[in-house]
């Protein structure tokens, strides 16, 4: 009788192997930093219900960053979209904003190494009654390696606070709620 042979799995280690992983890696990372955001907009903002609609669906070439508005206030609050300004996209949705939920607003790209401002303007309304303001600015800075977008200039009417929140790699929140 022959004798039994194991079986084994030949090593495919090799450096070779580890330097290739290693630059993919790094072109996923030089990628992602110096790389504008993809998503594609239409030039009017028909896809999200703006009122200067001229029947143009044609697409621009440059990205967004989102930014994110929480209603954090209390039941019977709700935020009433009025306007967006700069490079500032009207929201979505664009219906007004009860309790607990959210809004998101693009702000566009300014193109590589720049950055690009947005601002928009809300009412607040208590049970229907108009009883605030929100004004804020966006600050988009994805386009620039390493920096954060964020919020600035926020003005909110007294009675009610708010908190930014921002980092490289989620869209920055901005949270309102009622002051203490």
């Amino acid at each position: 009788m022959p004798p039994i042979q194991l079986a084994s799995i030949s090593s495919f280690a090799s450096p070779r192997l580890g330097v290739i992983l290693v630059l993919f890696i790094l072109l996923v990372i030089v990628t992602r930093i110096l790389a504008p955001a993809s998503t594609p907009y239409y030039t009017n903002g028909n896809n999200n219900g703006n009122e200067n609609d001229n029947g143009d669906n044609s697409l621009g070439i440059l990205g967004s960053k989102g930014f994110t508005l929480e209603n954090r206030t209390r039941d019977g609050y709700t935020f009433v979209f009025i306007a967006s300004f700069s490079n500032a996209r009207n929201p979505t949705p664009i219906t007004p904003i009860p309790n607990g939920r959210n809004a998101n607003i693009e702000v566009n790209d300014a193109g590589f190494n720049r950055s690009s401002l947005g601002e928009a303007w809300y009412d607040i309304h208590f049970q229907g009654n108009k009883v605030g303001d929100l004004r804020f600015g966006m600050s988009n800075r994805s386009t620039i390696p390493f920096q954060s977008s964020y919020f600035y200039d926020v003005f909110v009417t007294p009675g009610f606070a708010y908190q930014t929140e921002s980092s490289l790699t989620s869209n920055p929140v901005l949270r309102i709620r009622l002051a203490p």
